[in-house]
């Protein structure tokens, strides 16, 4: 069985806390995410959004918890080896600058959590000050994400069962994020 249909399961077979638990996994991970966003979008037609988005923002906060906690890990086993990666330098300026709202705005966007995240825990961020920072943010995220679903799920299930439709907007889709990557390219390195 493949990580998401063990997802889907969960959720459907134990309501908001099998939502909760497959927020909680699916953010846990930090090299391979886990489809628990696009599971808050297909349940968002099924189930109240409003708490759908509560018990999966609460279980993605706690999720999230993993990247400060590797930080925080890396810190202890390398140092400063890392301080020099531009990733790294990027992300702890933001959160120097920033602080909360940079850990806000990364939780409420499709921006790498897990990178401010393991900053954050690089840097010996205060815990309940980073998760609070994110929690509000994670719930704006999947409101967002469940209401979308709620009122655009049948309609774009209709259109992928088109087939000739649906790869036009999934080439559509990867097309942009080309050109957005490519934009964008040279302030990743």
């Amino acid at each position: 069985m493949d990580a998401g249909a063990l997802f889907q399961q969960l959720a459907t077979q134990y309501g908001y806390w099998g939502v909760f638990a497959v927020s909680i996994l699916g953010n846990a991970t930090i090299i391979f995410p886990l489809p628990a966003i696009a599971l808050v979008y297909a349940l968002g037609s099924v189930f109240d959004p409003f708490w759908l988005g509560v018990s999966a923002g609460i279980g993605a906060s706690i999720g999230e918890l993993t990247a400060y906690f590797v930080g925080y890990g890396i810190f202890a086993m390398a140092g400063n080896k890392y301080r020099e990666s531009k990733a790294y330098k990027a992300a702890s300026g933001m959160l120097k600058k920033y602080g909360m709202a940079a850990i806000f705005l990364f939780a409420a966007t499709p921006l790498p959590m897990d990178v401010i995240g393991m900053v954050a825990g690089f840097q010996r961020y205060n815990l309940l000050v980073f998760f609070l920072a994110m929690l509000p943010g994670k719930l704006i995220k999947m409101w967002l994400v469940a209401y979308a679903g709620k009122y655009s799920f049948d309609l774009v299930l209709a259109l992928f069962e088109n087939a000739y439709l649906g790869y036009g907007m999934l080439a559509l889709v990867i097309v942009s994020g080309y050109f957005i990557y490519k934009k964008f390219e040279s302030d990743l390195k």
